[in-house]
């Protein structure tokens, strides 16, 4: 898969425009939009201010390109301190807006009254980035503190969204060229969750019985008065008996919910909660399916992204082969023939 280095161009006239403070930190449009790294924010009950990272060295950044591609591009501590100079030098320093100008009632309007009163580089691991906020970030990451003046606009912008952990982090505006690099895509959780994410937003094809299941435990539940299961538990039902979409977070956590809790279903008890509760995650048999289809879309991440040999090929077999199935993601053929044949040498 291809991964790029984001490098700032000083020939453009605005290399930052804003930052902004969102939901789900992500690249979010066309123009470079970052970031994926800002999951975590420290909030201040005694004043009103947010404490997080703007931006993370080495981090692989999930975008795509204009043919839909998915791909990886990530930040060097050079270009972030480098970035950092731009956003004082330009006076970005009070250019804040929310979710990008979409999806809120602030619309596109730039906040006055938010400010930064302090950004910094991490430049050890015990900074009090980690050793105070407990941000957990390595050198060289850019901080940011914000604050929100004490009035009624940003007293409510606050306390709905940021105290209540809506927005989630900030995610930086900016014009940047790529150089493309070449990485071995590391496989790992967090990879295959953008993969889902992106690929597998939700799922309607569970079987009828898991719909069945779900009706005749609120069914059930409603004999007894609605007792049984915890709201999560009831809404999940009314999700299931309706049909409607589920997500891969949604599959994990009945897998989850359904291993520990069939230890307390009795098919042969229907008034006892411990069986109530499991027909309303769809029963019994949505434990199988919903494992087999956790593995069954991981898997299908590891054969769309891993291009390995197999063991009835040749080298000239998966030579041949890594070449065409890597075209997009190493354009140039000289380099795309010397990763081909890196992956054979360390079979």
């Amino acid at each position: 898969m291809k991964v790029v280095e984001f490098l700032i161009d000083e020939e453009e006239n605005f290399i930052m425009d804003v930052v902004s403070i969102v939901r789900n930190p992500a690249i979010e449009k066309n123009f470079q939009v970052f970031s994926d790294d800002m999951e975590k924010l420290h909030f201040s009950n005694d004043e009103y201010f947010t404490i997080g990272p703007a931006l993370i060295p080495d981090k692989k950044i999930k975008r795509l390109d204009k043919n839909g591609n998915l791909y990886y591009g990530f930040f060097s501590k050079e270009t972030i301190k480098n970035m950092v100079q731009v956003f004082y030098k330009r006076k970005f320093n009070n250019m804040f807006n929310i979710e990008h100008g979409e999806g809120t009632e602030y619309g596109e309007e730039i906040i006055k009254d938010l400010y930064v009163s302090e950004s910094w580089i991490v430049e050890e691991e015990n900074d009090k980035a980690n050793k105070k906020y407990n941000l957990g970030v390595p050198v060289g990451s850019w901080i940011i503190k914000l604050h929100f003046d004490a009035n009624e606009k940003t007293k409510e912008l606050y306390d709905k969204y940021i105290k209540t952990g809506i927005l989630k982090g900030f995610s930086i505006e900016a014009y940047l060229k790529e150089k493309q690099k070449y990485a071995k895509i590391e496989i790992n959780k967090d990879t295959i969750q953008d993969y889902i994410k992106e690929k597998f937003e939700s799922f309607t094809d569970y079987p009828e019985y898991i719909k069945e299941a779900a009706k005749r435990g609120i069914e059930l539940n409603l004999e007894v008065n609605n007792k049984c299961g915890t709201q999560v538990g009831k809404v999940r039902a009314q999700q299931l008996a309706n049909g409607e979409p589920i997500s891969f977070e949604t599959i994990k956590r009945m897998y989850s919910y359904l291993s520990r809790a069939m230890t307390y279903y009795d098919e042969n008890d229907e008034k006892v909660c411990g069986t109530i509760s499991v027909l309303l995650w769809g029963g019994p048999k949505a434990l199988e399916w919903s494992k087999n289809k956790i593995e069954e879309i991981e898997n299908d991440f590891i054969q769309e992204f891993v291009v390995e040999p197999t063991p009835s090929e040749n080298e000239e077999e998966f030579i041949s082969r890594c070449m065409s199935e890597e075209n997009t993601s190493f354009p140039d053929e000289e380099q795309r023939y010397a990763v081909c044949k890196s992956k054979w040498d360390n079979r």
